[in-house]
């Protein structure tokens, strides 16, 4: 075989491996939307099939705090209607307690983020700061929130605080 008939042969098998690797692609791409389209059908099947449960259960879940943009004054007048239904049992609840007494009402989320939120906000209600709320098209208005009083929650690290020093104060007392 000469050498022009090697090249020759080269060339025939290298536009072959490159057509038959096309084609094995386009036929990998043709499965795939394949696959794409069956799997659309069989999710379109069973959501008519369970058409009915599937509403039944997001209006049952629909009532869940969402992540993101909350209306927070609506969560301080609802940590007012908390406040005076322990007052009425003569309890001055903790932020701690706040929080979780809002979660297990599903009014915000078990998050640090939320609990900061809350913190934050009630903080700006006791102290009655204002707040900027981003409204439309990039615009900002100042808000209040509903006012709290200023010791509506227990402070347990002033106790705290107190029990150390007299622990350390009788501590004193004993090495003299």
């Amino acid at each position: 075989m000469s050498e022009e008939e090697m090249a020759r042969k080269k060339e025939y098998l290298r536009k072959w491996h490159l057509d038959h690797k096309e084609d094995q692609a386009r036929k990998k791409k043709e499965r795939r939307l394949k696959n794409i389209d069956e799997t659309k059908a069989r999710d379109k099947a069973y959501y008519d099939k369970n058409r009915d449960k599937i509403l039944e259960y997001k209006r049952e879940h629909d009532n869940r705090p969402r992540k993101g943009n909350r209306d927070w004054r609506v969560i301080i007048e609802k940590v007012k209607e908390e406040l005076t239904y322990y007052t009425s049992l003569g309890i001055r609840p903790t932020l701690r307690t706040m929080h979780y007494r809002l979660y297990s009402k599903g009014i915000i989320h078990n998050t640090k983020s939320d609990y900061g939120s809350l913190s934050r906000k009630t903080t700006y209600a006791r102290e009655q700061r204002k707040t900027f709320v981003s409204g439309t098209k990039g615009t900002r208005r100042e808000e209040y929130y509903p006012r709290l009083d200023i010791n509506c929650f227990a402070d347990d690290t002033r106790n705290l605080k107190k029990m150390i020093k007299l622990e350390m104060g009788k501590d004193r007392d004993r090495n003299m």
